[in-house]
């Protein structure tokens, strides 16, 4: 008599709190003169951003002494002028994102690895390296070519994937 072992693969997907993410955007910009640039800080390699949630990039960060925002979060929501357009935008990615991670997940659990690979391009495509890893955890492998381009390969249930990236963002998904 044999067991059959059932793997369902979750995704992590990312929730917002309109009004708290707000709050912590308009307590910041009552004293951003207080945050200063950071080319390289790696004792916060890791550690996530006050805002958007994603790991921190320890090249690039913006600090006081208790919060690091990344970078992007400090341009589109604390040293702009209007930030309720850049809200906007983030909200709309994530919601997306979190539809076809659905999406991704209903058909996995019906069609097994028969998934359609434009399922998989939409999903993935356009977000950086942090939101992947955030959602699908670390690749199997990842490596670095010229010109910023990067691949890495990911198992997604019983799928091999490899997802390509340029400056960190996905361009492609490819199935191996």
């Amino acid at each position: 008599m044999g067991f059959v072992v059932l793997i369902i693969m979750v995704l992590n997907k990312r929730m917002i709190d309109r009004r708290q993410l707000i709050e912590k955007i308009e307590a910041i910009r009552l004293i951003k003169q207080q945050y200063i640039y950071h080319t390289y800080l790696e004792e916060l390699a890791g550690k996530n951003c006050e805002l958007c949630a994603l790991p921190l990039n320890p090249y690039g960060i913006y600090l006081n002494n208790k919060q690091a925002i990344c970078i992007q979060c400090f341009n589109d929501y604390i040293n702009t002028k209007d930030y309720l357009d850049n809200l906007e935008i983030f909200e709309t990615r994530v919601s997306r994102t979190n539809k076809l991670a659905d999406n991704f997940s209903a058909s996995l659990k019906t069609y097994g690895q028969n998934i359609d690979i434009d399922l998989i391009n939409k999903l993935f495509k356009d977000l950086s390296l942090a939101e992947i890893e955030q959602m699908v955890g670390f690749p199997k492998s990842f490596g670095s070519f010229d010109y910023g381009i990067e691949a890495g390969r990911w198992k997604l249930e019983n799928l091999l994937v490899e997802i390509w990236f340029k400056k960190q963002v996905c361009t492609k998904v490819t199935l191996i």
